[in-house]
């Protein structure tokens, strides 16, 4: 999470900004996308060293570009063999809310000002959050009674 604050610290240049997001969550849906059948794979054993570096560095850059950490955690972690996708979605959230919390904390420590609909951005998130749990929850419940 230390690294999470440090990224927050930094400023981008608006198009640095735009083009670094962009490549970053292209990648993610990319990995998502050819690993989506990972849940039916051997997963290979976690050290903590590679562990650790992948953390640190996804933390970086959630907190460098304002985007939860878990959105680019999660598709490394399956991508490496680590995690299934079912593991990496338990692990997101967790990681996505305290990496955005640091950074955030490390945005407001730099000076630098949150956008005036964060608040009801937030809220809107988390409710959207909620309803799709909800949705997906019971879509997967559905398809395990078949």
């Amino acid at each position: 999470m230390v690294t999470a604050f440090i990224g927050g610290l930094l400023a981008l240049n608006a198009r640095a900004y735009f083009v670094m997001t962009g490549l970053l969550l292209l990648a993610a849906a990319l990995l998502m996308i050819f690993k989506r059948k990972a849940d039916h794979q051997k997963m290979r054993p976690i050290r903590l060293g590679p562990t650790a570096i992948v953390g640190a560095g996804a933390g970086f850059v959630s907190g460098l570009t304002g985007v939860g950490g878990g959105v680019f955690v999660a598709p490394v972690l399956i991508g490496l063999g680590w995690m299934s996708p079912r593991q990496a979605a338990a692990l997101s959230p967790p990681f996505i809310l305290f990496s955005s919390i640091v950074g955030l904390l490390g945005v407001l420590i730099a000076g630098q000002r949150v956008a005036s609909g964060t608040p009801l951005y937030s809220v809107a998130a988390v409710v959207g959050a909620g309803i799709g749990a909800a949705i997906g929850f019971r879509w997967m419940s559905e398809r395990a009674t078949r």
